[in-house]
């Protein structure tokens, strides 16, 4: 007898006589085939550190049978839409993969964590001009990426009683 699927199946022995022994009345017996637990699934995420806005491709491997896989997040840092992980916060994530159960195998279960951050900032001068004769128009340019407020400051102070040699405004 070879098992096919996992349920219940009845089992029903009789055996014909002989000169020597009367027939066997049948005998039916039930047995139960539980579902099996599936090999272990990985879950992975390509790539595993992001800045927010940016996606990972999320898969999985191993596990057994013919149930569909869904992946979840434990917090609001990462959505998911199908196999694409996106960063929404900083902070990282745990990713749950989750292959279904099916006819003859439980669900199966695997994580994966994602690290979530700040997109880097960036500040660039513009061109120095070595040193500059006084202008009372003259400017400097500094430009910023990103979402912060671009503050300025002077690093060098002017000697005592004296005005400093550049005045900060910030851009309009």
């Amino acid at each position: 007898m070879t098992i096919v699927t996992a349920g219940t199946c009845i089992i029903a022995a009789d055996q014909a006589g002989n000169t020597t022994y009367a027939a066997a009345s049948q005998v039916p017996q039930s047995i139960v085939i539980n579902k099996a637990s599936q090999a272990v699934l990985t879950a992975t995420a390509t790539p595993l550190t992001l800045a927010i806005g940016q996606t990972a491709a999320l898969a999985t491997t191993g596990g057994t049978g013919t149930g569909a896989v869904t992946f979840t997040s434990n917090n609001a840092n990462c959505t998911i839409a199908s196999t694409t992980l996106t960063a929404a916060l900083a902070g990282g994530c745990t990713v749950t993969a989750t292959k279904a159960a099916d006819t003859n195998y439980n669900p199966a279960t695997a994580t994966v964590a994602v690290t979530t951050s700040l997109n880097a900032q960036t500040i660039t001068f513009g061109a120095n001009p070595g040193p500059v004769t006084h202008a009372p128009a003259g400017t400097f340019t500094v430009s910023a990426t990103g979402g912060g407020s671009l503050n300025w400051s002077l690093l060098v102070p002017p000697p005592a009683g004296s005005a400093p040699p550049v005045a900060l405004t910030a851009p309009p």
